[in-house]
């Protein structure tokens, strides 16, 4: 029951805004993705996410993996 009221006080919170940006933005978050990385993310948005020993163990990973060719596998 508490999730029904929840959304009730959004919908009623969404019906209040007045400002066409706040309500885009809020249209763009709420509109159903393919994936869960959209093309319009800005970039500026999601770096510093990670911590930088993460961050290189990751992409030690894809250099490890990616800079191999297995010139049998295309056969």
């Amino acid at each position: 029951m508490e999730l029904e009221i929840r959304k009730i006080h959004f919908i009623e919170k969404v019906l209040k805004i007045n400002q066409q940006d706040i309500l885009d933005e809020l249209e763009e978050v709420l509109r159903p993705r393919s994936s869960t990385f959209s093309k319009k993310h800005d970039f500026k948005k999601i770096a510093g996410i990670m911590i930088d020993e993460n961050a290189n163990e990751m992409l030690q990973i894809i250099e490890d993996g990616c800079e191999k060719s297995d010139v049998d596998g295309w056969q």
